[in-house]
């Protein structure tokens, strides 16, 4: 009855709702089917059509825990339905576990909203610590609630921990393989600060890592699928909701941080990174205010890149589209990427090291599990322990993903890498037409000038003057003729036929080979797990899926069409910075060398044609003369012949 009355008061979002009936014969027939009682209150829930979360954590994709987003999302919503409970319904829910989160999608399957259900141990929290009844269950359930001790409403903060880190890692804290007692008995044995209890496995071949029989764990299992900086910053948190004592759990020092802190954590922003040159994912928070600047200085120091090294690249569907677009840190973050979905990128930022064509692909780094069990052989295995086999088998699966996600983000950081050296190199076509167009300006002045030397040689210049002004000349004419030259073996030469190729590796068929065709048998492996078979074929499964994949990620490292594609590219972005470089420097000289033409005009001009004691040299045709040499530019350049040049740099 108390149940049924407090889920018609229920009234967020975060818990299922009561539907509530004013149709009495209705509920006469429901209670038809009841036949001890007749009056029972009927509780008829709002419809969920996605199952429970336990159901979704037995997916063989999370087998090592749920995705980020996932996390995340349950966590906000169990926080704010336990938030509601204790302070405005001043109720201890009692009963938190997987089974009692209800999920709801969102038409087409793809948006989940979690719910909290099942309210039958809920009771009202007491003015007074207290003695209370044994509920729950025991997994899930505080240590204090199973001694049937004094407790408070912290047991359920400690129930969204053990959730919290079962959808971390895939499994329970606290020996989920042992007998209940021994559970209960060892966490009474547990520091502050320990937020999980592993047995210290014993095989006939290799003995127990030290002598005791359990080990204290103060850190998050690596073998998880979010980002390094969610799992630290959860790990702290659960130390917070997994301690012993219900009068300080939650707390720090005498002020309550359960909610304070959880909520820092769900709020943050992490951007993640791939590292093309070193194979690795790296992932950084990221705030509004946080500069730029000083997040790419902080990237270069994680990836031991130098930043004049360094190039940085956006996914092809990234909203800001270009680096030009990126006013804050916060511009690299994409909200909608934090989920796991096929169309979205596995990073949200790539980059790499210009100087370097060769990934540093390494081996994968294996468990104290992984390298004990590799050592077995199947006739030591019929006795091996249920809960070293299953872990062996979590560490395996995790390896493989993480090895075939690794793969996935390095095809699409290479492809994008292609994609956007193409787009460097086409956004220099403004300043190479500026260029040649500087050019053809400068030839035009020097003919000007040419054609003013010339005009004064046939009237009044000294045999001396006469051969300084045409050694001017033909420097000048030299020095542009060797900028052209230059300039028209790059455009000509170079710069079409690397555009062509960085089009062409963006669009090679590998990529998708070799992230659509399970390189790693992943999925092969996902289809053999069976949990009833016998021992021996179990870990025989898992041995040569380790096997297979050291040899296939061998193979895919000297892949001779990858190599070719880093080699290439690493050249195309070299010559993006000899060209940019190049053509910052000609733009230089020839305002230099214009600067100097100008000087010289005037020069020869004011010396010639304007000189009061000159006057009669030319009479009133020397301002004649100064107007016609101005527009000889004007002939010299419509005279040049422009459209070839721009044929070959289109």
């Amino acid at each position: 009855m108390q149940e049924y009355q407090w889920q018609q008061q229920l009234e967020i979002p975060y818990i299922v709702k009561a539907v509530k009936l004013q149709d009495t014969d209705f509920m006469k027939f429901l209670n038809k089917f009841h036949s001890q009682i007749d009056s029972l209150p009927v509780i008829i829930m709002e419809y969920c059509n996605g199952g429970d979360l336990r159901n979704y954590l037995a997916r063989i994709e999370h087998l090592n825990g749920l995705f980020e987003y996932d996390i995340r999302q349950v966590l906000y919503s169990l926080r704010n339905a336990i938030h509601y409970l204790h302070q405005h319904c001043k109720v201890q829910h009692r009963d938190l576990k997987p089974e009692n989160i209800i999920i709801h999608l969102d038409e087409g399957g793809k948006g989940r909203h979690y719910k909290l259900a099942d309210f039958g141990y809920t009771r009202c929290i007491p003015e007074h610590t207290k003695l209370q009844s044994v509920v729950g269950t025991p997994e899930y359930v505080a240590p204090e609630v199973i001694r049937g001790a004094r407790y408070n409403e912290t047991v359920d903060y400690w129930s969204i921990g053990v959730i919290a880190f079962e959808m971390l890692c895939g499994i329970r804290p606290f020996l989920p393989h042992c007998e209940f007692y021994r559970i209960i008995e060892t966490i009474q044995k547990k520091p502050q600060y320990c937020i999980a209890i592993k047995e210290n496995f014993d095989t006939k071949i290799v003995p127990k890592r030290d002598g005791d029989e359990f080990i204290f764990v103060e850190s998050i299992f690596p073998e998880n699928n979010s980002t390094f900086v969610f799992a630290k910053k959860l790990e702290a948190w659960l130390r917070l909701a997994l301690d012993s004592n219900y009068k300080s759990r939650g707390h720090i020092g005498n002020e309550l941080k359960f909610y304070t802190e959880l909520d820092a954590i769900l709020s943050s922003k992490v951007v993640t990174v791939y590292c093309l040159t070193s194979y690795q994912f790296f992932s950084f928070e990221v705030t509004p205010s946080m500069p730029t600047e000083w997040f790419l200085n902080t990237l270069c120091h994680e990836t031991k890149i130098e930043a004049r090294n360094l190039y940085v690249i956006l996914p092809l569907i990234h909203p800001k589209n270009s680096l030009d677009n990126i006013s804050t840190a916060m511009d690299f973050y994409v909200e909608d990427w934090i989920r796991r979905e096929p169309e979205n990128p596995l990073a949200m930022l790539y980059v790499m090291d210009v100087r370097q064509c060769d990934c540093n692909v390494k081996c994968p780094k294996f468990s104290p599990t992984i390298m004990d069990c590799m050592e077995l052989c199947a006739e030591n295995c019929n006795s091996l322990s249920k809960g070293l086999l299953e872990e062996f088998e979590l560490h395996t699966h995790f390896v493989i993903s993480d090895e075939q996600r690794h793969l996935e983000a390095y095809l699409e950081g290479l492809q994008c890498y292609a994609v956007e050296v193409e787009h460097h190199l086409l956004s220099l076509k403004p300043q190479i037409n500026n260029l040649r167009d500087q050019l053809l300006i400068t030839q035009g002045r020097i003919q000007q000038f040419a054609l003013t030397v010339d005009e004064l040689n046939k009237r009044i210049i000294s045999n001396d003057s006469q051969q300084i002004w045409l050694k001017k000349i033909e420097t000048y004419y030299e020095e542009v003729k060797e900028l052209q030259a230059k300039f028209w073996e790059t455009m000509k030469v170079n710069f079409q036929r690397i555009c062509t190729s960085c089009k062409n590796h963006a669009t090679e068929q590998i990529y998708e080979n070799l992230s659509k065709n399970d390189i790693y048998k992943l999925q092969e492996y996902r289809r053999s797990f069976r949990e009833d078979d016998k021992n021996s074929d179990r870990l025989l499964k898992s041995q040569y899926a380790l096997d297979n994949l050291s040899m296939r990620k061998q193979k895919i490292q000297k892949d001779p069409l990858l190599k070719e594609i880093r080699k290439s590219l690493k050249s195309s972005v070299e010559f993006y910075q000899k060209v940019k470089h190049d053509i910052y420097n000609d733009i230089q000289y020839l305002n230099k060398m214009n600067n100097s033409l100008d000087n010289d005009c005037k020069e020869i001009l004011q010396f010639h044609c304007l000189e009061p004691s000159m006057p009669s040299l030319y009479g009133n045709r020397s301002n004649e003369i100064l107007t016609d040499a101005h527009n000889i530019l004007d002939e010299v350049i419509s005279y040049m012949n422009v459209t070839k040049m721009n044929e070959n740099i289109e």
